[in-house]
This record gives C-alpha cells, sequence and structure tokens, in this order.
C-alpha cells in the first residue's frame, strides 16, 4: 500500500505540471466549437482529478491539483454556457426561419401543401350565453387546457375543437379566421366541429355565425398548451 500511495505521488509530482501547463494551453481553443462530446470529454477531465483527489494525501503538488480542479470546472461551466447559448441561437433561427416561411404562403400554397379537413365551424366568446360564465366567475376567459382565451387576427387565435380529431396544441388555418390553436373544448363540439373564438357576442354574429369550411393543418398537436407554448406559437405565426 506505502509503495502504490508512493508511485501515485510520483506520478502525480511529475506530471502535474505539464497536465496544468497544457490545460491552460489546449483547453481554450475548443471553445469556438461547442459541441456535446466536448462538453462529456471535459466533464470526465473533472472527474478523473476527483479520482486523484479522493486518493491523494496532502503533497507538494497540492496546488498544482487544485489549479486543475478549478480551471477544467471553469471550463466545464463555460462550454455548457456556450452550448446553451447556441442552442437558445438555434431554436430562435428555427423560429425566424418558420415564422418567414408560414408568413410568405398565402392562402393558395396554404391549400396546396397542407392537409385539409372539411368541418361545421362556429364562434363563440366568453360571455354567459356561450359558456355559461360571468366576468366575476374566477375561470372566465380560461379555456380547458388553462390558457387565457385569445383574438389575434394577425397571429395565432384559441379555437374549441373535438380532441379525439384535433389534439391540444394542433395549429389549424381557417380560410376568413386565421391561424387557430385548439386550447378549449366543448359539450356540442363533436366530431368535425370547431368553434372559432371572438371577443364578443356581436363579433360571433357580425364576423363568423356558422360556415362548413375545410380547414387545414399546419402543426398537430402533443397534447399539451401552456401560456409560454401559446406565445411561442403566436409569435412564430406573426404575420
Amino acid at each position: 500500500m506505502f509503495f502504490k500511495k508512493f508511485r501515485v505521488k510520483m506520478i502525480l509530482i511529475l506530471f502535474l505540471p505539464m497536465i496544468a501547463l497544457l490545460t491552460t494551453t489546449s483547453i481554450t481553443p475548443h471553445l469556438q466549437e461547442v459541441e456535446s462530446d466536448e462538453v462529456l470529454e471535459y466533464k470526465e477531465s473533472y472527474n478523473s482529478v476527483s479520482v486523484i483527489d479522493n486518493q491523494l494525501e496532502p503533497t507538494s503538488s497540492t496546488h498544482q491539483k487544485d489549479f486543475i480542479l478549478e480551471e477544467i470546472h471553469r471550463m466545464k461551466q463555460e462550454i455548457l454556457k456556450r452550448k446553451s447559448e447556441k442552442e437558445i441561437q438555434n431554436a430562435n433561427i428555427k423560429s425566424d426561419k418558420l415564422s418567414h416561411s408560414v408568413e410568405i404562403l398565402s392562402e393558395n400554397k396554404i391549400r396546396k401543401q397542407y392537409r385539409a379537413v372539411e368541418v361545421v365551424a362556429t364562434g363563440y366568446y366568453a360571455g354567459v350565453d356561450s359558456t355559461g360564465k360571468t366576468p366575476d366567475h374566477p375561470e372566465y376567459g380560461i379555456t380547458y387546457s388553462g390558457v387565457k382565451v385569445r383574438r389575434m387576427p394577425e397571429s395565432v387565435s384559441t379555437i374549441a375543437a373535438d380532441l379525439n380529431l384535433f389534439p391540444l396544441g394542433t395549429v389549424l388555418y381557417i380560410p376568413g379566421y386565421g391561424y387557430g390553436i385548439v386550447a378549449d373544448i366543448g359539450s356540442a363540439i363533436k366530431g368535425n366541429v370547431i368553434d372559432l373564438y371572438f371577443n364578443s357576442k356581436e363579433d360571433v354574429y357580425k364576423l363568423w355565425g356558422k360556415k362548413k369550411l375545410d380547414v387545414f393543418i399546419i402543426e398537430e398537436g402533443n397534447g399539451r398548451i401552456t401560456e409560454a407554448i401559446l406565445q411561442q406559437k403566436m409569435d412564430t405565426f406573426r404575420s
């Protein structure tokens, strides 16, 4: 055991200065390209030095060992930070590209590019005639999914649908209405029937009424929608 510990000490005394030099001269260039395998590489390096730390008794090389630990930890944090920033940047670029591609599509191109489903589309608003709730009700204006109702002609509005046909989060293009995202349900909304949200009872009758038409599935939902997801869709499909 004594000779084993002595051997470990001698190896560290001889090679830790070289490792310290390599750490400061070779890790930084790798930050130019932040990839997941680099994060794994430095994580393994950090863990390896941690193992040495557990085996090593206090020696004259402790300062060097601590320096390496600190440097690897710092680089690891920097890589993770830049990786996160890169992921956010890529997500924003993807969102911008999708937004642009959606914006430039005319209704004619949408009809050619996306699957159509024939539905009967009615209209509703948050008031008592449609929902049985008054403005003082704690759930007034709150959809089945928990998000607030919205009518955004220049972006995405909340709509109700049969979740067996259109899961929560599904984005539809409805000619004459715009983009709608499924966030609500209704007792009369079964099968190929959808209910489009409007800000008032007057708008329901004046702007829509009841129509039979084809709607187009832009994105199929995964059965979940939150305020954050809704905001993201509103930004993506903003005209």
